[in-house]
C-alpha cells in the first residue's frame, strides 16, 4: 500500500465537513456519483461509529486523489456518512484533545451498529441513531452491493467481516488475510448493514481497517475500496486472482457485563488465545468464564465499561485456515 497517499487529519476533517453538507434527495450526509451508464449501485458507508475515521479516508481518496467522478465507468456509487452527529462530536473532541470525549463520540444515544430489529417502524423514538436510520433507509435500500468501513479500539491487523456470508468475488485484491465470520449472529441486536438493500438481492461486507487513527488503517480502507470498485468493474483495472491464505475466526460467543461492578480479568489482546474455563471477567461474587477454547476478539483498552448494552469482548472458535 506504499503507493497510496493517506490524508492528513486536517484533510479528514475537511472531508467530513464536505460530506455532511452533501445531500441526495433531501437526505444530508449523502453523495451520489452516477456514471450515467447501467451498472450496479454500490453503497460505501462510513462513520457508523463517530470515532472511526478510516472510512472518511477512503472517501477523501476517491474524491480527491482518484477522481471517481471522472473515472466511474458504469453504475452508481453512494458515499454515505452514517452517523453525522457522533462524528461531529469526534472532531470537536479532537480539536480540544479530549480523549474521554473522543471515546464517547462512538455514538450519541444508541450504538448504530447494535440496532433494534424494528428500528424502521419505531414511532415517537427520539434517539438520534434511530431517527438517522429511518432518514437513511430510502438511500440504503437502493444498494445492490454495500461496503461498511470500521476500525478497532485495540491495535489490530485489518479484518474482513463476512456479514451475511463470505463474498469471494468482492474481496479479491483486498490486502487483508483475516476473515471474521458469524459475528452478526452473535452480537447484540442488528448491525447497520442488515438494513441495507433488499433482502436476497444485496451483497454486503465490512472491514475493520485497523486501529482508529493509525495511518495504516487509512491506507487499508483506501486499498480495499479501490479493489472493490475494480471487482465490480465500476472502474478500470483488474485485481490479479492469486490464491490467498486466510485465517478464519468464527465468532461463537461474547462477553457482556450485567452491571457496572464487573470488570475484565485482563486487557485481552486481539486474537489472544483463550481456554475453556478461563476466567474472563469478575463481578460482585460472580465471574464470567470461557465456554470453549478459542480466541479473544475486539476487546477494550480498559477493564471496565459504561456501555452495558454491548459486548466488551467477542469469542471465536480456534482459528482455521482457508485458501481462496
Amino acid at each position: 500500500m506504499s503507493n497510496i497517499t493517506a490524508p492528513t487529519f486536517e484533510q479528514l476533517s475537511s472531508e467530513f465537513d464536505f460530506l455532511k453538507s452533501s445531500e441526495f434527495e433531501s437526505v444530508k450526509g449523502v453523495l451520489c456519483i452516477n456514471s450515467g451508464n447501467p451498472g450496479p449501485m454500490l453503497g460505501i458507508t462510513v462513520s457508523t461509529h463517530g470515532n472511526e475515521p478510516s472510512g472518511l479516508a477512503a472517501l477523501w481518496y476517491l474524491r480527491n486523489e482518484f477522481k471517481l467522478t471522472d473515472n466511474l465507468l458504469r453504475g452508481s456509487v453512494f458515499l454515505v456518512l452514517n452517523n453525522v452527529r457522533a462524528t461531529e462530536r469526534y472532531f470537536a473532541a479532537c480539536a480540544t484533545q479530549d480523549d474521554a470525549a473522543k471515546k464517547t463520540a462512538r455514538f450519541c444515544d444508541h450504538n448504530m451498529n447494535r440496532l433494534p430489529e424494528n428500528s424502521l417502524i419505531l414511532k415517537g423514538d427520539t434517539r438520534y441513531e434511530i431517527l438517522r436510520v429511518q432518514e437513511l433507509r430510502p438511500v440504503w435500500e437502493r444498494f445492490e452491493v454495500a461496503f461498511d468501513i470500521h476500525s478497532t479500539q485495540m491495535p489490530s491487523d485489518p479484518m474482513i467481516i463476512a456479514c451475511g456470508g463470505l463474498q469471494e468475488d468482492l474481496i479479491k485484491g483486498f490486502p487483508v488475510s483475516i476473515l471474521i465470520t458469524n459475528i452478526e449472529k452473535v452480537q447484540v441486536e442488528k448491525p447497520a448493514v442488515s438494513f441495507y438493500g433488499v433482502e436476497g438481492r444485496i451483497k454486503t461486507l465490512a472491514i475493520e481497517a485497523g486501529s482508529h487513527e493509525n495511518t495504516s488503517s487509512f491506507e487499508c480502507s483506501i486499498a480495499c475500496t479501490l479493489a472493490l470498485l475494480k471487482n465490480l468493474k465500476l472502474v478500470a483495472g483488474e485485481n490479479v486472482a492469486t490464491p490467498r491464505e486466510y485465517q478464519v475466526y468464527e465468532v461463537a460467543g461474547s462477553v457482556l457485563f450485567p452491571d457496572l461492578f464487573f470488570e475484565s480479568e485482563k486487557i485481552f489482546e486481539m486474537f489472544e488465545s483463550i481456554t475453556e474455563g478461563q476466567i474472563l471477567a469478575r463481578g460482585k461474587g460472580t465471574r464470567i468464564v470461557a465456554d470453549f477454547d478459542g480466541h479473544a476478539l475486539m476487546g477494550r483498552k480498559e477493564k471496565k465499561t459504561t456501555f452495558l448494552k454491548e459486548e466488551v469482548l467477542f469469542l471465536s472458535r480456534p482459528v482455521r485456515k482457508l485458501t481462496i
